[in-house]
């Protein structure tokens, strides 16, 4: 029979974890993959600028509109080759599928905008993991990237894979593969932004 003041001195034997808080996990900032003027080619999607949702999360519809056009035809300058979808939840995934199909190129890049990545409600919640799905049984080798507004789509492709010089410079500029904006009349335009979008570029 074990006695108490035995019980004591295994227990004083036993080792004291260290406290979790004293705990450093390493981490690990992986350098961007450098590659050649018209190499690389991104498939971008996100909602278009006047969709509903684009409303319901407080967005002005005007500069995400102005936004991803002007960001897609800069990709576009940089040296990437880009096809754009902007598609709301009610169109099947199984279009934006499609559309990554009839591209007929390997995507490097795969990506998804902030207006579907950063939002709280769950319909749109549901489209980004049916988004991520997809590029994961489609493109299983493809970088998947994030902007973080309508302005940031260069930074969200370069800072995971970059061109080798300034391609704009250097008259290389990538391809537009396609442009697209798959919605019905729930996406029209505010008749009163065209006189300021038409001073924008366009794609």
């Amino acid at each position: 029979m074990t006695s108490i003041q035995n019980l004591v001195s295994l227990l004083a034997a036993v080792p004291t974890p260290a406290p979790i808080s004293s705990t450093v996990m390493p981490t690990t900032i992986m350098a961007p993959t450098i590659r050649q003027c018209r190499e690389v080619n991104v498939f971008y999607t996100g909602f278009p600028g006047y969709h509903p949702l684009v409303l319901a999360q407080g967005w002005d519809p005007l500069r995400v509109e102005i936004g991803i056009r002007n960001e897609t035809a800069n990709l576009v300058k940089a040296g990437y080759n880009v096809h754009a979808v902007w598609a709301g939840v009610e169109v099947p995934i199984s279009e934006i599928e499609d559309r990554m199909d009839q591209s007929g190129v390997n995507w490097d890049v795969t990506a998804v905008g902030f207006g579907i990545r950063g939002a709280t409600l769950e319909p749109i919640v549901e489209r980004f993991e049916d988004l991520i799905e997809l590029y994961a049984r489609k493109t299983p080798h493809a970088r998947i990237v994030f902007n973080h507004s309508p302005e940031s789509f260069i930074w969200s492709v370069a800072h995971r894979i970059a061109l080798a010089e300034d391609c704009e410079a250097a008259g290389k500029p990538g391809k537009l593969i396609g442009y697209e904006e798959i919605c019905d009349s729930r996406c029209d335009r505010d008749v009163s932004s065209k006189d300021k979008y038409k001073n924008h570029d366009e794609l």
